[in-house]
């Protein structure tokens, strides 16, 4: 397996980034993206994410997949769809990527709240009117 992340004869400095999070259609999970291809071992460690209704408790997260391209987790809930039109913020800590000669890790309690939304869900923007 090709590692994308293996840069240079110095070496990858950067730490992977949270660049955002949203729902899937059926609002039965979230997925994670990231700003660089991330370790498997700890981006489907469940450990690693925490999802919160905004102004509300926690909600359960029982799997984490990886996608091909190796930045996309998709998260499935342990519980009932995720409430339409509700915030949530989901945070992520210990996820790595395949930097050399270490590995780098996502900044602390890295975090993206989205709205919960079954139209333009991709981009979590309404659709234009008379769309």
């Amino acid at each position: 397996m090709q590692h994308p992340n293996i840069v240079g004869v110095y070496g990858d400095s950067a730490a992977p980034k949270l660049s955002r999070a949203f729902n899937l259609p059926a609002l039965d999970g979230v997925k994670a993206v990231f700003s660089k291809a991330v370790d498997p071992e700890t981006a489907t460690n469940l450990a690693n994410y925490a999802l919160t209704a905004v102004g509300g408790g926690a909600v359960p997260v029982s799997g984490a997949t990886l996608s091909a391209d190796l930045r996309t987790v998709t998260l499935s809930l342990a519980t009932a769809a995720l409430t339409r039109n509700t915030s949530y913020t989901l945070t992520v800590n210990n996820v790595m990527d395949y930097s050399w000669p270490t590995q780098q890790t996502v900044p602390p309690n890295s975090a993206d709240t989205f709205k919960a939304t079954v139209r333009g869900y991709a981009a979590n923007v309404p659709e234009a009117s008379g769309y």
